[in-house]
């Protein structure tokens, strides 16, 4: 495996498991499972954070503006985790 084949492993990945926290984060809230919930919604928040990071450095590793696409896709779901986020909990407060 190359060394340009690392982040792209990396941010594909990541950026699947951001998506399945977002769903496990929905489902915990309609069955109001606060903690579990919360951590989910904050493990998910921070894989998008990993899947943006990988996006940038494959594309200036591989040179190819493809991998560009992984950081908007991951800027996107957890823009869209944000939003249910703050929708389901009811505001921006603890």
């Amino acid at each position: 495996m190359s060394i340009a084949a690392i982040p792209t492993k990396i941010g594909s990945y990541s950026l699947g498991l951001q998506c399945l926290l977002l769903l496990i984060t929905i489902i915990t809230f309609a069955l109001k499972l606060g903690p579990v919930s919360g951590w989910s919604f904050i493990a998910s928040v921070l894989l998008g954070l990993v899947a943006f990071a990988a996006g940038i450095v494959a594309a200036i590793a591989t040179r190819q503006a493809l991998w560009l696409g992984l950081s908007a896709a991951a800027v996107f779901v957890a823009f869209f985790s944000l939003l249910v986020g703050v929708s389901l909990s009811g505001g921006f407060g603890v």
